[in-house]
């Protein structure tokens, strides 16, 4: 009994700190920070919480990196003209470059439909 409560509560602290180790897979998914884009440009980062996406709508340069980052207990995916992503558990990020002409890019999340964001690309 009393290893069973260890073993729990050790479970717990680490859910807590943000221990899980990352699921594997493909699709662009990554925990690391975006590559920088065209002069030094670090890319932008939009979080998935409350079931939306903070912020909303971001405006990059081609050939910049977005990076979604889910912060939601629930599991994301998101998909944009030409990509889907994996469904992103929580503390699971994908990133996708722009590199299209400049102009709106809508996207969503593949599960839940009404969540919606646009990527403005400039040259």
């Amino acid at each position: 009994m009393k290893k069973t409560l260890l073993l729990l509560l050790v479970f717990s602290g680490m859910l807590l700190l943000g221990c899980t180790a990352p699921a594997g897979g493909t699709g662009g998914q990554t925990n690391q920070s975006p590559p920088p884009g065209p002069g030094g440009s670090a890319g932008v980062t939009v979080h998935i919480k409350n079931f939306a996406f903070d912020p909303p709508s971001v405006t990059v340069k081609q050939g910049t990196a977005v990076t979604w980052i889910n912060d939601d207990p629930v599991g994301h995916a998101i998909k944009g003209d030409g990509f889907l992503s994996s469904t992103l558990s929580t503390g699971q990020s994908y990133s996708h470059t722009y590199s299209e002409t400049p102009g709106d890019y809508p996207y969503s999340c593949a599960i839940h439909p009404t969540m919606q964001g646009k990527v403005t690309v400039t040259k």
